[in-house]
């Protein structure tokens, strides 16, 4: 007996419950697995886990660079336009 939950993966809900087992059987098994009766296999934990670990490391290399970058000041930005052109190199 196998049974496949396909779950969408900005909303979270259940789309779609399929395998070779008969209609009741795969609506039981989606309310189990709403109310959290069925954990999640060992794969969708780990890929949740670097999920979630890409996205911490991430946002901690940006503050970094920012902190040792700096932001950049208006006034330093070199302007390309209209005087660009007419000096003369």
């Amino acid at each position: 007996m196998t049974v496949k939950i396909k779950v969408n993966r900005k909303t979270h809900s259940i789309e779609k419950i399929v395998g070779d087992i008969g209609h009741t059987a795969q609506c039981m098994a989606g309310s189990k697995l709403f109310r959290h009766e069925v954990e999640p296999t060992f794969g969708y934990k780990f890929r949740r886990f670097i999920r979630r670990f890409r996205r911490e490391m991430n946002y901690q290399l940006d503050a970094i660079c920012g902190h040792v970058v700096g932001s950049e000041q208006a006034a330093s930005v070199p302007y390309i336009g209209i005087e660009a052109h007419n000096e003369r190199w």
